[in-house]
């Protein structure tokens, strides 16, 4: 099993899951900023598990902007978005989700996305494309709830799965239990390992 950070941020997640108890085969973290990269590069560079890409997920592959410094861990792909300052721009790589995980071959995903509002982007993506059903799990942090006027995209992606059918997604309000972002992290993993 693979297991996906989208939005790796400086590695809070990586933390938990690269612990020898987890069955992951492969860890692939994905984060745009080049900060936060650079401190993931700087702690989990040399572990061979783990791949680390300087790009986001979306629905597209080039460069676009993303707003906010990420020092709180919210810039985003938004600039409307709650705790954002529109004013601090970083034009970024990004990935389609889709041509991302087919990279990944035949094994099954854990995906964690946390990704700021992305997160609507790349599973719209991974809908059309059917890459979707690569995930054994996707454990969903819906940040799009801080962007004004998009509060409803919500609602409409998980309209989307339920109409294909896909209902294995774990939703952060529900799993995401504990003192630390590690115990949470391990606390959704319990649930589906």
């Amino acid at each position: 099993m693979i297991f996906v950070d989208v939005g790796a941020h400086e590695g809070q997640t990586l933390a938990e899951v690269t612990k020898l108890s987890y069955p992951f085969s492969r860890i692939v973290a994905f984060e745009p900023m080049p900060a936060q990269f650079a401190t993931l590069v700087a702690v989990y560079g040399n572990n061979a598990r783990v791949e680390l890409h300087n790009v986001g997920l979306s629905d597209a592959t080039g460069r676009f902007p993303m707003f906010g410094a990420n020092d709180q861990l919210e810039a985003s792909i938004y600039a409307t978005k709650d705790d954002v300052d529109p004013a601090v721009v970083t034009e970024c790589g990004f990935v389609a989700a889709s041509e991302a995980f087919a990279g990944f071959g035949d094994e099954p995903l854990l995906v964690k996305l946390n990704c700021e509002g992305a997160e609507i982007r790349i599973l719209d993506d991974l809908i059309i494309s059917d890459a979707i059903w690569q995930c054994a799990d996707v454990m969903i942090d819906f940040d799009i709830r801080k962007v004004p006027g998009r509060e409803h995209e919500e609602e409409d992606v998980l309209k989307r799965l339920a109409a294909i059918g896909f209902d294995r997604y774990s939703l952060c309000d529900d799993v995401m239990h504990g003192a630390t972002h590690q115990e949470r992290i391990a606390h959704w993993l319990r649930g589906v390992l």
